[in-house]
């Protein structure tokens, strides 16, 4: 008498479509399972996406500018109209913020210099700058910068962090506050980068 034949115990080799049809039903069973994090998740999700659209400007927050006479703009407002004004002028201005730029370059660069000596160079003119700004008068007047500046008295700072403001003295922010204002401390520096970097991360924690 013939033995039966016994049963494979090997299952058929299922197709791509059936496998990916399994993992959709996986999926939608666990997001039916746990629905109310994995919508939470899929909104934290959207909301990582947007936050850089909020660096965008919109279309009535555009940058408004206004060049002239501020004293003689103020006495004409009503003749000149609202319409043709930025909604931020409220007459003269508190304070002037001025703003001097300096490109610096080394030239010609020779196989004996290294990497400090790209920043050294240019870093060295800082110091300069900052001695002819202090040193300007008005024509035909003794006032200098410092009867016009803002001045600042002594900063309040956590124990572990540095200055990089000055005291005492007009609010001038220069890269020279990395050595308090110091041109002898910054040609002592031998580590310039180093410098740079430390407070730049302690400053941005």
């Amino acid at each position: 008498m013939a033995s039966p034949r016994g049963k494979s115990s090997q299952e058929p080799t299922r197709t791509l479509p059936e496998r990916v049809g399994q993992l959709y039903y996986a999926h939608g069973l666990f997001c039916s399972s746990h629905p109310v994090p994995v919508i939470s998740f899929a909104v934290a999700i959207v909301l990582l996406c947007c936050y850089p659209l909020l660096n965008l400007p919109l279309p009535g927050n555009v940058p408004q500018q206004l060049s002239g006479d501020f004293a003689v703009l103020r006495e004409n407002r009503s003749e000149i109209g609202d319409a043709q004004l930025p909604r931020w002028f409220m007459g003269l201005p508190l304070c002037y913020v001025l703003q001097v730029v300096m490109r610096t370059a080394v030239s010609p660069w020779t196989e004996d210099l290294v990497l400090t000596d790209a920043f050294r160079a240019p870093l060295a003119e800082v110091f300069k700058l900052l001695e002819v700004i202090r040193n300007y008068q008005l024509e035909n007047s003794s006032m200098s910068l410092s009867h016009m500046c803002l001045h600042i008295e002594s900063a309040k700072v956590k124990s572990d962090k540095k200055m990089a403001l000055p005291e005492y003295n007009c609010l001038a922010l220069s890269p020279a506050n990395l050595w308090q204002q110091d041109q002898e401390k910054f040609q002592e520096d031998s580590n310039l980068l180093g410098t740079i970097f430390t407070y730049e991360v302690r400053y941005c924690q």
